[in-house]
This record gives C-alpha cells, sequence and structure tokens, in this order.
C-alpha cells in the first residue's frame, strides 16, 4: 500500500525536452496530443528508457481507432503495444496497462463526418480495450480497466454528464477530452487501483505515457501547472 510515496510522471510536450521539478519530487508528464501508438514507439526510447523508472503506466490508442487523420489498425496497433512494452519490460520497468475511456459517439461523428468506418467509435475502442487486456495477462502485466470506471457510471450521457466535454459542462461539443471532474475521477480510480492491486512502493518512480488524455487536455482547473490532468490529481491522493 501506498502512504507517502513519491510518482515520477513523464512530461514531453512539444516545446519542452527536460525534466522538471514540482514539490517534493520531480513529477513529469509524457502525454502528447494526438498522439497514436505508432507515435508513442517512435519516442519510447527517448521518453521513458532514458529515464529508467520503476513503474510505467500506459494509456493509448483512441487516436489509433478514433482520429481518422492518423487511423492505425487494430493488428498494427497490437503490434506497437506489443513492441513498445517488450522495449520498457526489457528495460527493467514493471508496467501498467490503462484502457482508454468511452467517448460521446454523437460528438466524434460531427467531428469526424468523413469517417465511413462502418464500427461505432465505442465498440473499436472496446477492441483496444481487449487486445490491452490479452497482452497484460499474456506477458504478466497490470491492466487497468478505466474504460469500465466510466462505462459503470453510464458515461458519457450526452450533454448532460460531468466528466467529459461536451456543452452543458464546458460549452464544447468535445466528447473525447475529460474535464476536471473527470480527470480527478481517473486518476482516483487509478489510485484505488494501484493501491489494492499493485506492489508499488514509496520509493518506486512511475512515469506515465500516452496521449491527449495523459497530457490533460481540457483540465481547467490546472490549466497554468505543468502538471495538468490525472497525474496532478495523482499527486494530490498521493499526499504530495
Amino acid at each position: 500500500m501506498i502512504s507517502k510515496g513519491w510518482i515520477v510522471i513523464a512530461l514531453w510536450a512539444a516545446s519542452i525536452q527536460h525534466m522538471n521539478a514540482q514539490g517534493s519530487g520531480k513529477w513529469l508528464n509524457a502525454g502528447q496530443s494526438g498522439n497514436t501508438s505508432r507515435d508513442l514507439l517512435d519516442r519510447v526510447d527517448h521518453d521513458v528508457l532514458a529515464f529508467h523508472p520503476d513503474w510505467v503506466i500506459i494509456m493509448v490508442g483512441t487516436n489509433d481507432m478514433l482520429n481518422s487523420k492518423k487511423r492505425v489498425s487494430l493488428e498494427d496497433y497490437t503490434d506497437n503495444l506489443m513492441e513498445i512494452t517488450r522495449r520498457i519490460s526489457s528495460n527493467g520497468s514493471t508496467i501498467i496497462l490503462m484502457s482508454p475511456p468511452p467517448v460521446d459517439e454523437i460528438y466524434l461523428r460531427q467531428r469526424h463526418p468523413g469517417d465511413s468506418a462502418d464500427i461505432a467509435p465505442n465498440d473499436r475502442i472496446d477492441a483496444v480495450r481487449m487486445r490491452m487486456k490479452q497482452l497484460a495477462v499474456d506477458s504478466g502485466y497490470y491492466y487497468f480497466d478505466l474504460n469500465k470506471a466510466f462505462s459503470d457510471r453510464n458515461l458519457p450521457a450526452h450533454n448532460s454528464d460531468l466528466f467529459i466535454r461536451n456543452k452543458y459542462n464546458s460549452g464544447l461539443e468535445d466528447g473525447v477530452h475529460l474535464t476536471s471532474l473527470g480527470y480527478r475521477f481517473m486518476a482516483s480510480a487509478l489510485y484505488q487501483f494501484i493501491k489494492k492491486e499493485t506492489a508499488m512502493t514509496e520509493d518506486q518512480s512511475v512515469l506515465c505515457f500516452g496521449d491527449s488524455l495523459t497530457k490533460g487536455v481540457g483540465d481547467q482547473q490546472r490549466a497554468e501547472d505543468s502538471l495538468g490532468g490525472y497525474p496532478g490529481y495523482l499527486r494530490e491522493f498521493l499526499g504530495q
């Protein structure tokens, strides 16, 4: 169980190429907007392996499946994720794979009107979720089903929920990125999983790797904080 630990989470924005110290420890966030599994594979050596973290939390797949300009096939996604995790595991890190949350399909179809894919957006996300879970089972990684944490609460609810950005809660027809409350919920659910299921100790470092949902796009509460999104809230839950 974690009482007071320090977590290292890696942040590499396009214009930031160095570690930033926050609070009593180094808190970084390795989320980059628009990233697919292919992008993560391209930068894993520089943005993850170079730091030799004890733990790496990976969430990727939303852009692979839903961004019509950057679509990656399910098979290529699986191959990319296998190679990303192989390199990280070989580098001595313990891995937590975290499934992407569901999206508001009404908004998604509006944002990508030319998308002719015949599979519903959340079904594509669910396919990623299943591949991620199977990889965790086959390779001995931890798996946290964030998608289920949202869907169990009937999220998203079009133009009515407070967790995924919509016209009701933010004036935006988004449907993918979270609100500050959504990121706090995400961090809380992950924190409970870490405490209950893992052997993470207070002296170990942790690096989070992903896309805009790791970076924290939409987190207005921490808009001026380099630890926007769930990393900042996770730091709070860890008492840092």
